[in-house]
């Protein structure tokens, strides 16, 4: 989500999902304001339908970690949006390949989990010897399908970001 957040950021959309806490419970920004582009440099925000969450709707947003440094006039919130730079760029490129090596790290714990019990059921003579190939070499199929389209969508999205 940071990363869908922060590439976002000169949207209406980046700010729709923000959860904010009211009385209790959590709602979507959406819900409680509504939320328009003023001209290209800054969102605003119209709290008056539930003019008791202005306080909170500032406090998420300066929370959200999307480096956004809202404004206050009474039940209008004024959102000026940053100029992305370079350097956040490279940043974000840089953090969503870290991600995206993590998930590797984490498909290939999951296959090897499954191929060890794959393994222990083919000695206890629950699977036979040929289910447990075949089943060990569809788990290595599905974990190379998922690295591939992780590889694709950080290959797409950097180029995009680098606007390459």
């Amino acid at each position: 989500t940071y990363y869908i957040n922060q590439l976002r950021v000169r949207s209406v959309g980046s700010l729709v999902e923000l959860e904010i806490e009211l009385e209790g419970d959590v709602y979507p920004l959406n819900e409680l304001a509504t939320i328009s582009k003023k001209d290209s440099k800054r969102l605003i925000i119209d709290a008056s339908a539930f003019p008791d969450s202005a306080k909170n709707i500032m406090k998420a947003i300066v929370n959200s970690g999307m480096n956004l440094n809202p404004q206050q006039d009474g039940l209008f919130i004024f959102v000026p949006i940053p100029k992305v730079t370079t350097q956040h760029r490279e940043q974000l490129v840089d953090g969503a390949k870290k991600k995206l090596t993590e998930t590797k790290t984490t498909l290939r714990g999951i296959q090897n989990n499954y191929q060890r019990k794959l393994g222990e059921d083919e000695l206890a003579d629950k699977v036979t010897k040929e289910d447990a190939r075949a089943a060990q070499e569809t788990i290595r199929q599905i974990t190379e399908f998922f690295q591939a389209q992780g590889d694709q969508l950080f290959a797409a999205k950097s180029k995009e970001l680098m606007g390459k």
